[in-house]
């Protein structure tokens, strides 16, 4: 499964990111865990989801296809960051 085929739409005041499959109108999947006010995501070139919550001030990182957190969370000097990008472009 790779990460390109997914359009993400982050719900600020539901606390998630709604996964759809290219074409689709019902979500595929719903990630939740570590969400506080999700603002705006980016993936990298391996498919790995960064995902700025700020509800929280951190940047959470998702495997491929994973609804649970990888372990490292960026927080430091972060307020309420609500953009994020990766470089270079994952295309």
């Amino acid at each position: 499964m790779k990460r390109l085929d997914f359009v993400y739409v982050t719900n600020v005041y539901q606390n998630n990111v709604a996964e759809y499959r290219s074409g689709q109108s019902d979500p595929f999947q719903t990630i939740t865990q570590s969400m506080d006010r999700p603002a705006d995501v980016t993936v990298d070139k391996k498919g790995t989801l960064y995902v700025s919550n700020i509800g929280n001030s951190t940047v959470v990182e998702f495997a491929v296809g994973s609804l649970t957190p990888l372990k490292r969370q960026i927080n430091k000097s972060l307020y309420e960051p609500n953009g994020i990008a990766y470089y270079p472009p994952a295309r």
